[in-house]
């Protein structure tokens, strides 16, 4: 698919909204897609348009220094086969109970998944992850509940980790859960 002015957003399977020329770019959602990596470049805004149904997307790796948006009524679930980084940016950073991240199990259980949102960045979205072990630092926020199979949940840097009306759940039976330099939470904690 060519963006504006000619960048190939989707290419050989990949989402790239990492150039000037796809800044603003929108995604309609007609149906489920897979990806082998979604990479959103820095200070670029990409929105995907649900329309007013539930859609999934499915990628080997995503990783945002700008900024997704979720356009529409429906909801999105994103599964994730290996990483996810946010920085300088976010995901669906003002939205309404409408995302829903999905992290894989590591292969290599001795060498765990890490879920890194660093760097001013942003997500409102529910995150499940396998065992994957999270890190929020930098001044970032995610809004939601956290799930997580993971040894590890470290809020540090001035991270907040909230839902707005209700409190956030980190429910991670098997991790240690350290608030360190400034990290927040408000909600509750189950944890080892």
């Amino acid at each position: 698919m060519i963006g504006p002015q000619n960048h190939q957003v989707i290419h050989e399977g990949n989402l790239n909204v990492n150039n000037y020329q796809a800044a603003n770019f929108e995604l309609k959602m007609e149906g489920n897609v897979s990806f082998k990596k979604i990479t959103v470049g820095e200070n670029i805004k990409f929105t995907i348009d649900l329309g007013d149904i539930d859609r999934s997307i499915v990628a080997d790796s995503i990783s945002v220094g700008g900024e997704i948006r979720l356009k529409g009524k429906g909801k999105l679930t994103l599964y994730v086969k290996d990483n996810i980084t946010v920085s300088y940016g976010g995901i669906n950073p003002n939205g309404k109970n409408n995302l829903f991240i999905y992290l894989g199990p590591s292969e290599n259980s001795n060498n765990p998944k890490v879920f890194k949102n660093a760097s001013n960045s942003s997500i409102s979205a529910a995150l499940y992850a396998a065992d994957a072990n999270i890190e929020l630092s930098g001044g970032n926020s995610i809004t939601g509940h956290i799930i997580t199979g993971g040894k590890k949940v470290k809020i540090d840097g001035g991270s907040n980790a909230a839902v707005t009306t209700n409190g956030a759940l980190i429910y991670a039976p098997n991790a240690n859960v350290e608030l360190t330099g400034g990290g927040n939470l408000t909600g509750s904690i189950i944890s080892n």
